[in-house]
């Protein structure tokens, strides 16, 4: 996934409690998550924090249904099967355009 934390992405696939900030790419991988703040708010990472803590079970199912999702939405069949898939769709839209009348394709 371009754009991705890695850290944050392999400590997800990990299953570990993650309080972060809302840096580039971590509001795509921790959705509606109690543990993620806006970034230069030392206070709100805080209280995160503090939750977490409070809040052990909790945190860690949200970390456990992370998990589940960093192993199915990232791994790595899934990124080469996303990829695969891309190529097979530009493939296709290239020899429907070299095979309709009066149609050529841009790129040749």
């Amino acid at each position: 996934y371009e754009g991705a934390p890695l850290a944050l992405l392999e400590a997800l696939a990990a299953g570990l409690v993650v309080v972060a900030t809302r840096v580039a790419g971590v509001a795509e991988l921790m959705p509606d998550s109690r543990f993620t703040v806006p970034t230069d708010d030392p206070r709100a990472l805080a209280v995160a924090l503090a939750a977490a803590l409070d809040d052990w079970p909790m945190a860690v199912a949200e970390a456990a249904a992370f998990r589940a999702r960093a192993v199915t939405e990232y791994s790595l069949a899934t990124q080469l099967e996303r990829t695969l898939s891309a190529y097979r769709e530009l493939v296709d839209a290239r020899s429907r355009m070299s095979s309709a009348p009066g149609l050529r394709s841009p790129v040749t």
